[in-house]
């Protein structure tokens, strides 16, 4: 089963890229000039979130490496799809941040929520609740 779901990873990444790949095919206009499209990769979010979501089955099961694994795909994703300074990236960081906890990974935790912090502070509307999360999950 552990390979059948790396096998289901490497396939979302490789769609992932091949998604890029056929939007800077359709960047071309039908006289063939490049249309100005900005310079961040196309991600289909519906599979990162389908990654992220067997993210959340996993740890509800208590299975934290395997979430783990999934959420550091979908952190990924998110990462390429999203600004820096996203809410959506301070989101999935607490979530990788918890796994790294339940998975017994203290100093990869705090590290995570470190970052997780760094997003939230360079958002312009940061969520309060992924502030006093991410606190939260720091034991702070």
């Amino acid at each position: 089963s552990s390979s059948s779901e790396d096998s289901s990873q490497e396939d979302v990444v490789s769609r992932f890229d091949a998604a890029g790949k056929q939007q800077a095919r359709d960047a071309e206009s039908a006289d063939g000039a490049v249309l100005n499209l900005p310079k961040r990769k196309y991600f289909p979010l519906g599979d990162v979130a389908h990654v992220e979501i067997r993210g959340d089955y996993l740890t509800e099961a208590g299975l934290h490496k395997d979430a783990l694994q999934h959420f550091g795909v979908a952190a990924k994703g998110y990462r390429v799809a999203y600004p820096r300074h996203h809410n959506q990236n301070a989101r999935i960081l607490i979530k990788l941040g918890r796994s790294f906890r339940l998975a017994g990974k203290p100093e990869s935790s705090k590290k995570t929520l470190e970052e997780c912090i760094a997003v939230l502070d360079g958002c312009k509307n940061a969520s309060v609740d992924h502030m006093c999360e991410s606190l939260y999950e720091m034991g702070l």
